[in-house]
């Protein structure tokens, strides 16, 4: 029932939207990337795409489609990317460095996806210490800041960043000593597209990661991974959303919502511009 009052939603509110995907990317944005490693195709390019504000994805209640990039994943790392156990991907979002909270987060909150070790069943919450909160905060501004510069207005269509460039993707990924570090955390904020025997679905959970309670809302506890939702990515490339109440439904499930599904994301977009047009 959630699900068809989203969509019914989204579908009455895509008209004025189609403008909102020429967007530029804004502080607070849960950016997500693909990244191959060294020596296989497309290793020496990210594709990076603004899925919009991050506090909108914590506020969201119901399921969410959001863009198909398959054909730009079969572009940049080949027809069989959605078997590859190399390709990895993963979403991170951070808010201003100092200042009051913005729609109820605080400074320096930053937005992490773990890995689902099996579909379905969402990862242990993580813990940060200061110091880890501060290096993931920092590292993950400057990769905005990258993706920002080099997106433009094209921030919610997607975007090739060099893997090499000072500030992309892999630039803050630490694969070194059979480690696997994602922006100065100790772990890894990516998961595996593929599992190299058939064409399944992938999934990614979002924490939101509080710096402190002070001007939080919802409020938590400081350090401490907050579940809001999972990230589904399809064997055709869809990327879909369910908030942290729902049980995640296979993506197959959202070929029978119809087309109105695919305006949500737009809805996401005109509420953001909306709000800074007021």
């Amino acid at each position: 029932m959630k699900i068809k009052n989203i969509l019914m939603t989204a579908a009455i509110a895509l008209v004025g939207v189609a403008s909102a995907h020429a967007d530029s990317y804004q502080r607070g944005d849960l950016l997500l990337a693909f990244r191959a490693p060294t020596g296989t195709t497309g290793a020496d390019i990210n594709f990076v795409i603004d899925l919009g504000a991050a506090t909108d994805f914590r506020n969201l209640t119901g399921t969410l489609q959001l863009a198909n990039v398959g054909s730009q994943l079969a572009s940049i790392y080949g027809s069989d990317w959605n078997s590859r156990t190399d390709l990895s991907w993963g979403v991170v979002s951070t808010d201003a460095k100092t200042g009051s909270a913005v729609n109820g987060d605080p400074a320096k909150t930053s937005y992490i996806s773990l890995a689902e070790a099996s579909f379905g069943t969402h990862s242990d919450d993580p813990t940060f210490g200061s110091g880890a909160r501060s290096t993931i905060s920092t590292q993950v501004y400057a990769f905005s800041d990258a993706f920002a510069a080099s997106a433009g207005a094209n921030a919610t269509t997607g975007i090739s960043m060099g893997s090499s460039t000072t500030g992309s993707w892999s630039y803050y990924y630490d694969d070194s000593q059979n480690m696997t570090y994602s922006f100065g955390s100790g772990i890894s904020f990516e998961g595996a597209v593929g599992n190299g025997v058939d064409t399944s679905d992938a999934a990614l959970d979002l924490f939101r990661i509080l710096n402190t309670t002070s001007g939080a809302n919802p409020t938590g506890t400081v350090g401490l991974g907050s579940y809001e939702g999972s990230f589904t990515l399809s064997n055709n490339g869809q990327i879909s959303f369910t908030d942290n109440l729902q049980a995640v439904p296979e993506p197959s499930t959202y070929a029978m919502l119809g087309v109105g599904a695919v305006a949500a994301f737009g809805v996401m977009r005109r509420r953001r511009l909306s709000a800074a047009q007021a």
